[in-house]
């Protein structure tokens, strides 16, 4: 695991409470368009696009210089997964996540800057990618939280 000791249990706890940070934000999303931007879906794309961009300046700013921006659970879990994976592995990690959210940044805004996508025809299929992010996103974590060796 390198140089550092970390006790296991405690960072299962931290992720767990990333893990609930995180639902929070995907509720509170979830809701704001629902209850705010359904009528207004270009907007809500609009905002959706800079904030994925936003993401991919804090996932670029730490996959080159190393650092968290964030809460200290942020930077705590960071640490570890960087100390337990190993400097090669995260960095590849990092790589994939950069590269990912760039495309997906990408192809938002495509879809919001050109004025041709009707954003009205997805209206009753809005729905299932949010739950399916969210549940696969869950699954996941979960799943690596258990792996967590003693």
């Amino acid at each position: 695991m390198g140089e550092t000791e970390w006790d296991i249990q405690e960072v299962k706890r931290l992720k767990r409470k990333q893990l609930v940070q995180y639902n929070v934000l995907m509720l509170l999303l979830f809701s704001f368009y629902y209850l705010w931007a359904g009528n207004s879906s270009f907007l809500f794309w609009s905002l959706l696009c800079l904030a994925l961009w936003i993401i991919v300046a804090h996932s670029l700013y730490g996959f080159f210089t190393g650092k968290m921006i964030g809460t200290k659970t942020m930077k705590l879990e960071q640490a570890f997964d960087k100390d337990y994976l190993g400097k090669k592995r995260w960095n590849k990690i990092k790589l994939i996540e950069v590269i990912s959210i760039s495309v997906v940044s990408l192809f938002c805004t495509l879809l919001v800057v050109t004025q041709r996508f009707n954003f009205g025809a997805l209206e009753i299929y809005n729905f299932f990618p949010f739950v399916g992010a969210w549940l696969g996103f869950n699954i996941g974590e979960v799943i690596r939280i258990k792996r967590l060796k003693e």
